[in-house]
Order: C-alpha cells, then sequence, then structure tokens
C-alpha cells in the first residue's frame, strides 16, 4: 500500500503570479527546504532561483519556466536539487502558494508559502 505525504492543503486558482519585486516562496517536509525566488514572468512563464536544502541539496539560478493555468513546467532543473524525482509543480493563486507534487521517489506534496527573500537566492 502507497501512502502520499502532503503539506497543501486545498489548491485552487489559475491567476497569474503577483506583481511584486520581492517574490520568494519556501517549503519544508521533514529534513528537507525548498526555496524559490521569481526573477521574472510573465502570464506564460518566465525565470527563477532554486535552492534545496537537506538531504537532497542543490542550487540552480535562472531556471526558464512556462505556466499554463496553474501549471508550471520548469525547462532546465537540473542542478536545483530536484534531480532523480518525477514532479509537477502547481501556482494555486487563491491561496498564494507554490505546491511541489512529487511522484517519484516518494509520493508527496510540499507546499511553499509566500516568504521573504533570502539573499543566497538574489
Amino acid at each position: 500500500m502507497q501512502h502520499a505525504v502532503s503539506t497543501a492543503g486545498a489548491c485552487s486558482g489559475a491567476s497569474n503570479l503577483p506583481s511584486e519585486s520581492q517574490l520568494c516562496y519556501q517549503g519544508t517536509l521533514l529534513v528537507e527546504t525548498l526555496s524559490v525566488r521569481v526573477l521574472q514572468h510573465t502570464a506564460t512563464g518566465g525565470t527563477v532561483n532554486m535552492k534545496a536544502v537537506g538531504p537532497k541539496q542543490g542550487e540552480c539560478k535562472g531556471a526558464v519556466f512556462a505556466k499554463s493555468g496553474s501549471e508550471l513546467t520548469i525547462q532546465d532543473a537540473t542542478g536545483c536539487g530536484l534531480d532523480g524525482a518525477d514532479y509537477s509543480v502547481q501556482y494555486c493563486s487563491d491561496q498564494d502558494q507554490v505546491v511541489v507534487h512529487f511522484i517519484t521517489p516518494m509520493k508527496l506534496d510540499v507546499a511553499l508559502d509566500r516568504a521573504k527573500c533570502e539573499t543566497s537566492l538574489a
């Protein structure tokens, strides 16, 4: 039997990301922390800096993403801390959260809430 772990509640809304210049999200599950800083974006995509701290560490700058409805697709997440995982990313505009839905190696959802931007993600 496979169990799912989630830090996310309901996810709704497909509006654009907020237009603020300091736009960051962060979430933790067990001992892994994921942080994202949105550098620039339009209604259809943009670029982000990402960082993972914990057993699965990584960092990438200027990763390009596409947006379609609430779905965000990171074009090249190599080195971002998500290597080896199957996942999808969703922006929940009604909750102003980014949710990473991991499929493998373990089925779990990690909600990234709006956070103060870390200088290391600049």
